[in-house]
């Protein structure tokens, strides 16, 4: 028993959340270079009327066809600057403005990404379902039913714990997959989740904010304000997979080293 808990590696939770922040705010530069190249879908969103700002307007026109290729394209390529800048930081690796990367790393990063999705969704209705059709049974109260209502928070904070294979893809360690991630994160889920969802509000915030001007000015009338908000947007969205990036990275560097210290010691022992 007290060997297990002696396995346990706690994440130092706030000190995790400072190095990463600091780290992203402090190489702005690098930031500008992994993802400098990606600013070529600004042609894109020029010629499809740009789409993407239907994120900050909701006057927007409703070509979902576009839009939804937007939201891919951009998907595509924050996970191509997350994993640039996940490398950046673990393995030292030298970058420039003209960084350009897209091959087998981004593409199993993004089928993580949808199997994770999929694992939320599955789990989340399975379990719904379940005890939904459980409290009609037992003719529960209606607070029981509205309790439903966290179910899927609750599954994905317990999933963050396969966050590791993220990191672990973007420097090709094809030891650590998600069953060795979820191994290794026992005890943390919350401190991962909650330690990401505040990596993602400085980006929210300032989505709300440009939102916010955008209407006030009145950008849809002007072409030229529109290609300089989708810009901002843009860049809004790779500094976001940076700072996603750079938490993933404080996070792997973190439990592996320390599991590589348990192993050492282990090994010492016998």
């Amino acid at each position: 028993m007290n060997s297990e808990k002696k396995k346990i590696i706690s994440l130092p939770f706030s000190e995790t959340i400072r190095r990463s922040l600091t780290y992203v705010f402090t190489n702005m530069d690098i930031v500008l270079k992994v993802s400098a190249i990606w600013f070529v879908i600004l042609i894109y969103e020029a010629a499809a009327g740009f789409p993407s700002l239907c994120n900050i307007n909701n006057t927007c026109s409703n070509n979902n066809i576009a839009q939804n290729i937007s939201v891919i394209l951009l998907s595509l390529t924050s996970i191509a600057v997350s994993i640039a800048f996940i490398r950046v930081i673990i393995l030292k690796t030298p970058t420039n403005y003209f960084t350009f990367s897209f091959g087998l790393r981004e593409i199993k990063y993004f089928l993580y990404s949808i199997l994770l999705v999929l694992i939320y969704g599955a789990s989340s209705f399975f379990l719904i379902y379940s005890l939904s059709y459980l409290g009609q049974k037992l003719a529960f109260p209606e607070w029981y039913f509205n309790l439903m209502l966290i179910v899927p928070l609750l599954i994905i904070i317990y999933c963050s714990r396969f966050y590791l294979v993220f990191p672990a893809v973007a420097v090709d360690d094809k030891k650590m997959g998600m069953l060795d991630s979820f191994r290794l994160t026992l005890g943390n889920a919350n401190k991962i989740f909650w330690g990401m969802v505040f990596m993602m509000l400085p980006i929210a915030l300032s989505l709300i904010v440009l939102a916010y001007v955008f209407k006030l000015i009145g950008g849809e009338q002007y072409w030229v304000v529109k290609l300089i908000f989708v810009a901002i947007v843009m860049f809004l969205s790779f500094l976001d997979a940076c700072l996603k990036g750079a938490y993933y990275a404080h996070l792997y560097q973190y439990f592996v080293f320390y599991k590589d210290k348990q192993e050492t010691a282990e090994n010492a022992e016998e």
